[in-house]
């Protein structure tokens, strides 16, 4: 191919893969809820049994008819309950999504009128919110209206922000005889008045029917009976829904937004459009943003990835002296990312600080790749046949074995691969653009050779004195150590058992944000927010002043006040978890714990699930089992994801007394439902909005339980008290209502350092436990597919070490050769391992995918040296094969040493980057170390494994006409 033709292909390649590139989707957020779906129902002013009837079980019989559905879990709270059903990894979630909504809506038809839409989206109950936002106190429906339109936003919580009601308040003692329905035959009529409707006869125009009414004042005179009209025995008023939480930002109240984004959404644009749309109004303040800070994240590690580039050139240009070949070296890194960004675009993969990672971690690769053609084309004179004939098989073989590392992917399971893919695609896609680019492309492209050998000029004189002096060194270390070859054993033993000692301790693949920490305070059951606020506002403001702390945000609702910490870039999590836990004790009825460390570290804790009929019952039970675990394991902490319930007031009904007075016992229940809660009684809508008509009695509702006694009941000859009909009791109420697998359920948390032995104890400890029938405790119910993930990782393992043993058994032909590199392997990886633990970080999937590469650069120095053993000359055959691997590495050392420098410069920007590169920095720390330990392995474990597994030079092929 002519010089001309190759650069015009190489034009159009490049035009093509930009094209494919710019049209790659951008997320730097991971995907959470991709196979569950959410379902919310809020019921305003309904307690969470009465939810749980009439909207929770309906939405779960449901749910459990649907293809593909494996776990069902409800919360229901009063006023609203959210179901949540997680599918199977292989369900088409776009059809399960149709099903669902179609179900949900026939499902709908039966709820309460009072009960609102059902909203359905992509998510669970642990997710996190993408975007916080502080407004002044303000309607609730406004704050609706302005976020949930957005696209992308899968729900909205709102804290802080009232929500406005028509207000109908009875005096209970004011209610006349004719009324002898009571509050509901008032709660008829006002429905009954308010309505429109429509009716249609065939091939007439349709007539409609409407009795609205047009303000809230006109239903102070809907009429009740003969003279008898609402305003004679209510005040009819607008007001505001009982207020269940208070927002703090900055040390004021404030309405504050909590924004989740649907599971299938692109995190940075849903972003972008909220950012818009709180910018369009100048007194909404951004707390929290973050596919704001991915956003920066990413183009933070982009940028870096650049000047490691422009790195990579100046070191290769200062190396080779040479700015030919290091335009070669930085060309090859680039087509090869270019070739990565348009595979994820061509497969309709997201662009993901994961997926940017894996262009880096390829990078490294890349470069080693160039380094061996440059060597060879500099050891040939600039001949590029020669150069390329020379370079091929090491790089495809080295190609090879960091390419099927991934092959296994084929047969693990679902999850695995849904977190692997893209990682997978994009190495295997710039290992395989550099193999492109260097053995197709560029032998046409270089048409114009070095110069000839002649006169050897000042710079190659000091480039054979340079290498002579590096070959002698080289050879000095290699003999040395291979006299202490029992103590260069022993050591790498040694680093080799402490890595992976170091590395069993670790956490595997968290889901921390280490920017934001959740501290949340529970207090017992029926504590209103003012009460938990006047509690815990100290913590607040204590929390503001800990070292590393850079914003605190607080959400104090019934029952719990949550504290949203935002750190800086190297706070010290634990220490400010242990002062704040420190500074909660003094608080009374109340017990603290961090979210991330339950939701989002399953190292670390356990889950315990009671399911039975009865709530109280379950809770009894995980009661008794802790008390057991604190006086028997080790343990740091036990979560109860409940509350003891208060003593609520319990009625029970005299039928006896009823019957002879004749009162319907429905009757007494519906009363005193109407008198002590607010219930809405219709709907009145305004400019589009929708608000709550509620009926009650306040002055019942806020006296004592004497007030609610003497509420009139009318009989068939007279008005009756209360008192009369019913005996007052006390019994615990729960303030919420979990439900699992369908049933109801209550659920704890143990958190520990030790995991396998202390599930080991809590396994022990339950069995031991009797359990009365139907109820059942299960101790890790995950578990089961938790190991079946890590199977899954070891059987992976294990056939990409067969794999890439069987690619260098056929490219070697020597089983010795395969044992020496693989021997290698364990401490590169080690070593990683030992500095990660040092700096007491944890193991992410960016790490992870470093591990790999790093073995691959460790096979990569092993192909390099045997590939020089194999062209070593006829006399050197005649030696030791000591004394031959000992020349082979002095003659790859500088290529080797090469490719390690160009390699870290290419990362040091993500290890030395700014805060937004954090998340990319410990990759380039374990790359960093990973590569140092390959070259060492390289240059004293090598050479001492080979004098107990020697390897000689196969005899040259004999010279063809040509060449001779």
């Amino acid at each position: 191919m002519k010089a001309i033709r190759a650069w015009s292909v190489l034009l159009l390649l490049v035009v093509l893969l930009v094209t494919l590139a710019l049209r790659v989707r951008v997320d730097a957020l991971p995907q959470r809820g991709d196979h569950t779906l959410l379902v919310s129902v809020r019921y305003p002013h309904a307690d969470q049994d009465q939810i749980e009837r009439r909207i929770t079980i309906p939405i779960e019989n449901q749910l459990a008819r649907i293809r593909g559905a494996e776990e069902i879990e409800s919360l229901t709270q009063a006023g609203r309950t959210r179901v949540q059903a997680r599918f199977s990894a292989s369900s088409d979630m776009d059809s399960v999504y149709l099903d669902v909504r179609d179900r949900i809506e026939y499902a709908a038809a039966g709820f309460p009128p009072a009960a609102q839409r059902p909203i359905i989206s992509r998510g669970d109950l642990d997710s996190r919110p993408l975007f916080i936002a502080a407004l002044p106190i303000t309607n609730e429906h406004l704050v609706r209206e302005l976020f949930e339109p957005v696209e992308g936003v899968g729900r909205v919580e709102i804290s802080g922000a009232p929500q406005p009601v028509i207000e109908i308040d009875f005096d209970a003692a004011a209610l006349p005889y004719q009324l002898s329905g009571g509050m509901t035959e008032v709660a008829h009529s006002v429905s009954r008045t308010h309505i429109v409707a429509a009716t249609n006869a065939f091939g007439r125009p349709a007539a409609v029917v409407d009795s609205r009414l047009a303000g809230p004042h006109e239903f102070a005179r809907i009429p009740l009976a003969r003279g008898l009209t609402v305003a004679d025995i209510a005040t009819v008023q607008q007001s505001h829904a009982e207020r269940t939480s208070i927002g703090r930002a900055h040390g004021q109240e404030r309405a504050l937004a909590y924004i989740y984004a649907a599971g299938n959404a692109n995190s940075i644009e849903v972003g972008r459009r909220l950012r818009a749309v709180s910018a369009s109004h100048g007194d909404i303040e951004i707390l929290l943003d973050r596919a704001r800070e991915a956003e920066q994240q990413l183009r933070a590690a982009l940028l870096t990835m650049a000047l490691g580039i422009l790195g990579v050139l100046a070191l290769t240009a200062i190396c080779e002296r040479s700015w030919r070949q290091a335009a070669i070296a930085a060309s090859t890194v680039v087509f090869a990312a270019l070739v990565a960004v348009a595979a994820l675009a061509a497969l309709s993969v997201k662009l993901t600080a994961v997926t940017v990672a894996g262009i880096a971690l390829a990078a490294g690769l890349v470069i080693d790749n160039a380094v061996v053609f440059l060597t060879a084309l500099r050891g040939n004179r600039g001949d590029v046949t020669l150069a390329v004939s020379r370079a091929a098989r090491p790089i495809i073989c080295a190609s090879l074995t960091t390419i099927v590392v991934f092959a296994p992917l084929m047969f693990a399971a679902p999850a695995v691969v849904e977190q692997y893919a893209g990682l997978a695609l994009v190495i295997s896609a710039s290992l395989s653009g550099a193999l492109l680019f260097i053995l197709l492309l560029l032998p046409a492209l270089l048409r114009s050779p070095l110069p000839a050998a002649g006169t050897p000029c000042r710079s190659d004189r000091a480039r054979r004195r340079g290498r002579f002096n590096s070959e002698r060194l080289v050879d000095a270390v290699i003999r040395r150590c291979c006299r202490h070859r029992r103590l260069v054993l022993a050591g790498s033993l040694l680093i080799t058992l402490a890595g992976i000692r170091a590395g069993y301790a670790m956490t595997a693949f968290p889901e921390l944000d280490e920017s934001l920490m959740t501290f949340t305070l529970q207090f017992s059951a029926a504590t209103r927010a003012e009460v938990v606020q006047s509690r815990a506002q100290p913590l607040e403001s204590a929390a503001a002043q800990l070292a590393g702390v850079q914003q605190v945000y607080a959400d104090y609702t019934a029952e719990r006040a949550r504290l949203l910490l935002k750190l800086h870039q190297r706070a010290d999590r634990r220490h400010i978890r242990d002062a704040l836990q420190q500074a909660s004790s003094d608080i009374e009825h109340s017990f603290s714990y961090v979210e991330e460390e339950l939701q989002h570290n399953p190292a670390r804790s356990i889950e315990i699930i009671a399911r039975g009929p009865s709530l109280r019952q379950n809770q009894q039970i995980l009661n008794r089992l802790a008390r057991s675990f604190a006086e028997q394991i080790d343990h740091d902490q036990v979560v109860l994801h409940f509350r003891d319930g208060i003593a609520a007031h319990l009625l029970r009904i005299n039928l006896k007394s009823a019957a002879q007075l004749g009162v319907d016992p429905q009757r007494i229940l519906t009363e005193i439902r109407w008198m002590i809660g607010r219930q809405v009684v219709t709907k009145w809508h305004s400019n589009g909005r929708e608000v709550d008509v509620v009926a009650g009695s306040n002055s019942v509702r806020h006296g004592s339980i004497e007030q609610l006694m003497r509420v009139p009941l009318f009989g068939q000859t007279r008005s009756i008290a209360t008192a009369e009909l019913v005996d007052l009791e006390s019994l615990p109420q729960p303030s919420a209502i979990t439900r699992i697998k369908r049933a109801r359920g209550a659920r704890m948390t143990v958190v520990t350092q030790n995991r396998t032995r202390t599930l080991q104890q809590l396994q022990r400890i339950v069995n031991q436990q009797p359990l009365p029938l139907p109820y059942t405790v299960e101790v890790a119910p995950h578990e089961y597919q938790r190991l079946q993930l890590h199977r899954s990782y070891l059987v992976g393992v294990v056939l990409a070490v067969a794999l890439v043993a069987a690619v260098l058994t056929v490219h070697w032909e020597s089983a010795a050769k395969v044992v020496l590199t693989m021997l290698q392997i364990p401490l590169v990886l080690a070593v990683p391992m030992l500095a990660l633990a040092a700096l007491r970080q944890q193991l992410n999937l960016p790490v992870f995918a470093g591990m790999i590469l790093c073995s691959g650069v460790s096979v990569n120095n092993s192909i390099v040296v045997f590939d020089q053993l194999q062209h070593s000359t006829a006399g050197s055959r005649q030696c030791r094969s000591l004394d031959q691997l000992a020349a082979a590495v002095g003659a790859a050392f500088r290529p080797l040493g090469m490719a390690a420098i160009t390699t870290l410069v290419a990362v040091s920007p993500l290890l030395l980057g700014s805060r937004h590169t954090s998340v990319l920095s410990l990759l380039s720390l374990t790359l960093t170390a990973g590569v140092l330990a390959s070259l060492a392995a390289t240059l004293v474990l090598l050479p001492v494994l080979s004098l107990y597994f020697p390897v000689r030079a196969a005899a040259p092929p004999p010279l063809d006409h040509q060449a001779r």
